[in-house]
């Protein structure tokens, strides 16, 4: 690699692996030529594909998501990157070397909180020790690169948490971390990301790759202030990851924003080898590949899905408040919370465990995960229809109480 040259990553997830809710399921081989069409000859440096774990499945079922993940390790290895959870309770690190074994491996994207409390951690010891055994089994198994993130990584960083995060990072790094992490995803708006830059080569080696978030409100500003704040300290060893989705928000980074950061970058000096008119071109193919014009057009998939998740309103392209659907917590992302919220609406109360199981299957089935059961008739005009759902949770699960 050449010195100033930044590799642009793509963060897939949602937007390429959560199309079967609305747009039907299309097999393996259209999942493997958007990679196709995405990696071969367009210079971006790699992709990152969603965390595979959706539960545990009867008769070694293996969901799509699994499929994914290891078709894309046999076809592209560590071009791809796996994005998995650590935590004393989470099967993730497992789950992955199982599904994994005898195959040519994915990088794996390693993220935490500082939080270990909220995780399930006793202490900060606990969290560490299980920080360094996860990332030597994964290298020990053959895994190339293992990026490690601290979630709000940035914000805590200079927000009096700095001691905990190196420490942490050290750990990560002595154990066989190549590249790390600290997410911008929360309150860093008032955060001189020049110095920031400069500061966390202080705890970074210049051989050690860092992983730059691009992706939200504004994030060409802070970006590029990012970087010039690691130039100026001689650390050229960066990636940059950008979305391919549409964001909420339209000076954010979407379809062909990719294009825009990497023009950018080549202003601050660097050296990328993006081929701009074929990207555009293969990223309009992969769009038509995955939806149809009979169901939601992608913005409307992103503005329900992730809002109605956290129970909030959201906003769309022009910033009006849009009042978010509850059905929408029906999805391939499904979490036991939301859904918990969702059937107290209905006035349906049940305990902890059964609304863990059905989040489960929920996923399974709006993930496309059964043959014989087509999410796209569980929705009416698009929307996910909670009698209809539960109707086929109460067969597949005998719960009564449905």
């Amino acid at each position: 690699m050449r010195e100033r040259e930044i590799p642009i990553s793509l963060a897939l997830r949602e937007y390429v692996q959560g199309y079967p809710i609305y747009y039907g399921y299309k097999g393996d081989e259209t999942f493997l030529r958007i990679l196709e069409l995405l990696l071969d000859e367009t210079g971006v440096h790699s992709v990152e594909i969603d965390n595979p774990y959706q539960g545990h499945f009867l008769d070694d079922h293996i969901p799509i998501k699994t499929k994914h993940m290891r078709l894309a390790g046999e076809r592209y290895g560590d071009r791809v990157l796996t994005h998995l959870r650590l935590g004393p309770d989470i099967p993730d690190i497992n789950y992955y070397l199982k599904h994994m074994e005898n195959t040519r491996k994915t990088a794996v994207g390693l993220f935490t909180s500082l939080d270990y409390g909220k995780i399930g951690y006793g202490s900060q010891e606990e969290q560490l020790e299980d920080i360094e055994t996860g990332i030597r089994m994964l290298r020990e198994s053959g895994v190339e690169t293992v990026r490690f993130s601290v979630e709000n990584g940035v914000y805590y960083f200079k927000n009096g948490e700095r001691e905990n995060i190196e420490e942490l990072i050290e750990a990560a790094i002595k154990a066989g971390a190549n590249t790390i992490g600290l997410p911008k995803t929360n309150g860093t708006n008032s955060i001189d990301m020049f110095k920031f830059g400069q500061e966390v080569t202080k705890i970074i080696p210049n051989g050690i790759n860092i992983r730059i978030h691009c992706h939200g409100r504004n994030p060409y500003s802070y970006t590029l202030d990012w970087v010039s704040g690691l130039f100026s300290t001689g650390h050229y060893n960066v990636t940059v990851e950008t979305t391919l989705e549409r964001s909420m928000h339209p000076d954010s980074v979407e379809i062909p924003g990719i294009v825009e950061m990497n023009h950018r970058l080549l202003g601050l000096g660097a050296i990328n080898r993006i081929n701009h008119e074929l990207l555009e071109n293969r990223v309009q193919e992969c769009v038509d590949l995955i939806y149809r014009p009979s169901h939601l057009p992608p913005y409307e998939m992103a503005i329900g899905t992730h809002a109605a998740k956290s129970r909030k309103r959201s906003e769309d392209y022009d910033g009006h408040i849009v009042e978010e659907n509850p059905e929408r917590v029906l999805s391939h992302t499904t979490g036991k919370h939301a859904l918990e919220w969702l059937l107290e609406i209905y006035g349906i109360e049940l305990d902890t465990e059964t609304i863990s199981r059905l989040s489960t299957e929920i996923r399974g089935i709006m993930s496309g995960d059964y043959s014989d059961i087509d999410p796209l008739k569980l929705l009416d005009n698009g929307i996910p229809d909670i009698g209809k759902i539960l109707e086929k949770i109460r067969n597949l699960l005998e719960i009564e109480v449905l």
